[in-house]
């Protein structure tokens, strides 16, 4: 991707109203950024003071992936400076910030180096050339003769120096030229392991997250939801709660009803003594069997063509050996380490909001919604994440911080328990899926049917994705009203492909090929989950490519590797992984080996995994990757997101469920939602395929092939097929 951040920006925002009118719109970016006398701001991103001081305002949300170090590292390089002089910032809500691949600011889909890998060089170039200019003037000398290194400006022939800082003033006068940027061979800083710049900060304790926060004169609320999602109370006695210590208020707003004490505990506590007579309303009735017993019936009937080629109606009766099954993924929560909080103070002409959120941009937009304020009075303060995994693209937190702030007329936290974010998260969708594969006379895959049934993410997200996408001058009904058109497209009309992520665009070669899908809505809220489509398809498909591999008594890393025909990168990891694993080579007795591959996020991922199968307990020892995600930013930030993805992955795929009864979550904290503790993490190993590659996403390609991996070595091992997640033996 390609982004000249010192040119026009166009960014087009294609949402449906009802004929299918696309809207474009287009602005333009700063070239000077604003700032104080003598400051140097060439760009958004980057500022630099007369007293030496190079400040990187970041405009991706950092939550553990990395961020605050790969993005200096990568202004650093062009600008020559070492990236730990850099002081990092986090960006407000502006719309320079938007993310180029979603049109407005949010951090999110693996995005982040892929986005930003040319803007933040050309940001660097551009302030290097014009200190290297500045300083040429300032001793009358060519600039072709000066040389910028280690954050200042030298003169080979004279020996003059200058620092930056002190050329800063001279800069900010300048006309911004079209950056030149190094070639990749004399990088110094990008592909080196480096410390990471938030480490300390985490370590120390100095790192602000949102549940730290602490303004002047803030009060703490805990909120009471319905346990049924959607419902309302009827009555509320509250009179023993409002007698309690350090109790201000207790207020209804439009999530429930909002306990506002003068620290968490006194609000906990009150909150406990406050009875709410509910109507529960229709997602009573919302039962996981019901769920699943309706997914069963329409995987039955026919869906909607999402992708076809060749003749699989034709195809299928004629081959030789033929096989159908059904995968089956639960519902999942995020559950992010630090539970959802938000803190905002509403005043007459202006709104303050900390929160730790992936959508600054919609956070901005949400609360000028609520208070009325234009969203230049709108202040969004980023904090530190204790987790993302997608939750905190939705706002509902940030929403009952604001309606509470401007009710109260005073700051608020909104802080949610483990149990409050177990039971009202946006949920990763259930998924079931009905797979047909037909093998020819020599045992060769010939054709391929899937069928999945679920519900749309997009359905879902995009009137709040049309509202954030548009400038703030565009009247917000019409782009609400653009929103909710586009979303009822996602109903049955159009095909959500971010459901069908990873299954539609099979790696393999199949000369027959046909999917459906079939749309089901229920009121079960979902969202993004780490890898979203991605998490689920990859399970389904490579589970199916191995069953149809032994039903033609091949060796499954073969038959991929035959498939790949069209898929150099897939068929590379592959490769590498199968030699890093020693695949084929002997284990130790009662350990057996699964593999898996898939790409996503423009990365390819590759797995083997080593299980053994005692007393019907599934033990996993070691797991092998091999990514390639492009050119590498910083090798070490990569292992460890690769790392944590397979974690991720893997308490899912042994542990993760979320259940309804009635229209309750079944699961309530760590104790029925398992999360993987530290003695059940096999050993993991990261490779890294070299590649000169654009940059691509890491923090989600990790995930995806783990359950594969491991439900293949779980058959290797017993002859028993596990086509449903979590896996479990017990359920045969």
């Amino acid at each position: 991707m390609s982004h000249d951040i010192n040119r026009r920006a166009f960014i087009k925002v294609s949402t449906t109203l009802g004929a299918g009118l696309a809207l474009g719109f287009e602005w333009e970016e700063v070239s000077q950024a604003a700032g104080p006398a003598g400051e140097f701001a060439p760009n958004a991103w980057l500022r630099i003071t007369p007293d030496n001081r190079i400040i990187f305002i970041l405009d991706k949300v950092e939550m553990g992936q990395g961020v605050m170090t790969s993005h200096p590292m990568m202004l650093a390089e062009e600008l020559e400076v070492d990236p730990e002089k850099i002081e990092v910032q986090f960006a407000p809500a502006e719309r320079v910030y938007a993310n180029p691949m979603m049109g407005f600011q949010l951090t999110g889909g693996s995005t982040s180096v892929a986005t930003s890998y040319l803007p933040l060089r050309n940001a660097g170039a551009t302030a290097r050339m014009m200190l290297v200019e500045a300083a040429a003037k300032m001793w009358s000398v060519k600039a072709s003769d000066c040389i910028a290194e280690m954050g200042s400006v030298s003169h080979k022939g004279t020996g003059k120096t200058a620092t930056y800082g002190k050329l800063a003033s001279a800069a900010s006068q300048l006309k911004v030229p079209k950056p030149v940027l190094k070639d990749p061979k004399d990088f110094k800083i990008i592909g080196k392991s480096r410390t990471r710049l938030d480490a300390a900060l985490k370590v120390t304790g100095k790192a602000q997250y949102g549940i730290d926060v602490m303004v002047p004169n803030m009060l703490v609320a805990v909120v009471l939801r319905c346990p049924v999602r959607g419902g309302k109370p009827k009555s509320i006695k509250d009179d023993a709660a409002k007698a309690m210590r350090g109790v201000k208020h207790i207020v209804t707003i439009p999530s429930g009803i909002a306990v506002v004490a003068t620290n968490y505990w006194e609000a906990r506590q009150a909150a406990n003594a406050v009875v709410i007579d509910w109507d529960e309303g229709e997602f009573a009735k919302v039962d996981s069997k019901e769920i699943s017993k309706k997914y069963e019936e329409l995987s039955q009937k026919e869906g909607k063509k999402a992708e076809s080629h060749g003749d699989f109606e034709k195809a299928f009766p004629g081959c030789a050996k033929t096989l159908e099954a059904v995968y089956e993924v639960p519902y999942l929560a995020h559950a992010t380490m630090e539970p959802q909080n938000c803190t905002a103070h509403v005043t007459e002409k202006t709104c303050d909001v900390w929160a730790p959120t992936q959508s600054p941009g919609a956070s901005q937009h949400i609360a000028s919604q609520i208070t009325g304020l234009p969203r230049e009075n709108v202040k969004i303060h980023q904090t530190f994440l204790g987790g993302g995994f997608g939750r905190r693209i939705e706002i509902d937190y940030v929403t009952e911080a604001v309606h509470l702030s401007k009710m109260i007329k005073a700051p608020v936290k909104i802080q949610w328990s483990r149990e409050d974010d177990m039971a009202n998260d946006f949920y990763r969708p259930t998924s079931l899926n009905r797979m047909k594969g037909g093998l020819d006379k020599d045992g060769n895959l010939e054709a391929w049917f899937h069928r999945a049934v679920s519900q749309s993410i997009l359905a879902q997200s995009l009137p709040s994705f049309a509202a954030n996408m548009t400038p703030n001058w565009f009247p917000q009904s019409v782009s609400q009203f653009a929103g909710n058109n586009a979303a009822k497209l996602f109903k049955g009309t159009v095909v959500d492909k971010i459901a069908l992520e990873g299954a539609l665009e099979i790696s393999y070669a199949v000369p027959h090929f046909r999917m459906e899908w079939a749309f089901h809505e229920t009121t079960v809220p979902i969202a993004f989950w780490r890898s979203v489509g991605h998490s689920y398809n990859a399970f389904l498909v490579e589970g199916f490519v191995d069953e149809l591999a032994h039903l033609g008594s091949k060796n499954p890393l073969e038959v991929r590797q035959k498939l790949l025909t069209k898929a150099p990168r897939n068929k590379a990891v592959l490769d590498l992984v199968a030699e890093k694993a020693g695949w084929g080579n002997p284990l130790p007795k009662g350990v057996f080996r699964g593999i898996a591959q898939h790409s996503c996020f423009g990365s390819f991922a590759a797995q083997v995994a080593e299980v053994s199968v005692t007393d019907n307990q599934i033990k996993v020892h070691r797991i092998v990757c091999v990514i390639d995600c492009g050119m590498v930013i910083n090798p070490d930030i990569v292992v460890s997101q690769i790392e944590s993805g397979i974690i991720f992955g893997l308490t899912a795929a042994l542990k993760g469920q979320i259940t309804f009864e009635k229209g309750r979550v079944q699961q309530t904290n760590f104790h029925n939602y398992e999360l993987l503790r530290m003695n059940e993490i096999p050993k993991i190993e990261v490779h890294i395929l070299p590649s000169k590659e654009a940059p691509t996403g890491v923090g989600e390609p990790g995930t995806p092939p783990v359950a594969p991996a491991v439900a293949n070595a779980i058959f290797a091992a017993t002859g028993k097929r596990l086509r449903k997640l979590p896996l479990s033996l017990a359920a045969l």
